[in-house]
């Protein structure tokens, strides 16, 4: 997250599902049981603009691409676009909004009676992406051949549908699907997180020393990469394979 954005989140308030604040709006979680709402954000907030190799996209702001780029080819003015993106900031902000523009597409947004640019829209992207479970980071690490290995790594998984998630988190906390609905998409992560490791911990039950391989159930959770699971931690294999300590073998 850019260092601006940053000055406006608290992290801690997603744990319990309070909302962001970005200068004089509050933005609300998404929750579980909002599906449709959940699809507009993934659809127009976690797109990787980075992979078009025109300099002109490259540059502009994610909310010119979204209205110009992520419309439907019948759609010319992007009409379409603008109201999901006026729903999803009524069900965020619970004020109305509208997109604006000028003759020479300087786009902004309103909400409620507040007008902001397209910087502000970027710096307002990037706090939803980190409040509902993701980063500006994980989107930008987006690499189509890396795409394609990951989807291949998680075959065994690739059927796992956001309703069998759902299941899992209810199943996992002894509660009905229903009684979970109101969490968030940030706590269920959290939650689902902790509670496979917590699962599997008690699964192999082994006592953790220092070389095990066996993530312990108490941990921190850090943010993790798009392709974690492909690429190797330079500084782990160093010293997982004894470099480390023996730098005249390399």
């Amino acid at each position: 997250m850019n260092g601006y954005a940053l000055s406006f989140y608290d992290e801690e308030l997603n744990l319990f599902g309070y909302p962001q604040k970005y200068k004089d709006i509050e933005l609300h979680p998404i929750k579980i049981k909002d599906v449709k709402i959940q699809k507009i954000f993934y659809k127009l907030f976690t797109q990787p603009k980075h992979i078009y190799r025109d300099y002109d996209i490259l540059k502009m702001s994610y909310l010119k691409f979204m209205i110009i780029f992520l419309r439907e080819e019948k759609d010319v003015y992007g009409k379409e676009v603008q109201k999901e993106l006026a729903r999803f900031f009524l069900y965020i902000t619970h004020q109305e909004t509208s997109v604006l523009w000028d003759d020479d597409l300087n786009f902004s947004i309103k909400i409620g009676n507040s007008v902001f640019t397209e910087n502000d829209f970027d710096n307002i992207r990037e706090i939803l992406l980190e409040q509902n479970g993701t980063s500006i980071e994980y989107i930008n690490e987006f690499d189509p051949t890396l795409e394609k290995n990951l989807a291949f790594i998680n075959r065994d998984y690739r059927d796992l549908t956001f309703d069998d998630q759902v299941a899992l988190f209810s199943a996992m906390l002894h509660r009905t699907i229903p009684e979970v609905g109101d969490s968030t998409i940030y706590q269920m992560i959290v939650e689902l997180d902790k509670l496979v490791t917590l699962k599997n911990y008690g699964i192999y039950a082994i006592q953790p020393t220092k070389d095990s391989d066996i993530q312990h159930f108490i941990y921190h959770t850090s943010k993790k990469g798009r392709y974690d699971s492909l690429l190797i931690d330079k500084s782990k294999f160093m010293k997982d394979s004894g470099f480390e300590d023996n730098p005249m073998i390399i």
